[in-house]
């Protein structure tokens, strides 16, 4: 609900994005098409709430990001405290905290992040 919204606004915008939700098919084989994915981007936008954190699958996204040395840009949708392994990889990039700003600017402020992580 809270995704969906701030990626069709930065498409509209001209980035490109993947989703591991939208982008495989039933019987497709998901681990190894988000492999391919994180490989292939520019960059992995990470959108940051407790569930996310207390992910498994999210956190193996990261390393992958990071294994292909890939710019993280970790996207604040809700106020959560990163674990350690989340802290690690985030501690050297620049986040953004849309959750403390209001509805009608989260949108513009991802493209702009976005913009400067380019």
């Amino acid at each position: 609900m809270t995704v969906l919204p701030l990626v069709e606004a930065a498409k509209r915008a001209g980035r490109k994005f993947w989703l591991d939700q939208q982008g495989i098919s039933a019987g497709d084989g998901w681990a190894g098409e988000i492999v391919r994915a994180i490989r292939g981007a520019g960059g992995v936008v990470v959108m940051c709430s407790q569930a996310a954190f207390e992910s498994d699958h999210v956190k193996r996204e990261i390393y992958l990001a990071d294994r292909y040395k890939k710019k993280l840009v970790p996207v604040f949708i809700e106020h959560a405290e990163p674990p350690e392994d989340f802290e690690y990889f985030f501690a050297s990039v620049q986040s953004l905290n849309l959750y403390d700003m209001p509805e009608e600017e989260r949108s513009e402020a991802l493209v702009r992040m976005l913009g400067a992580a380019a």
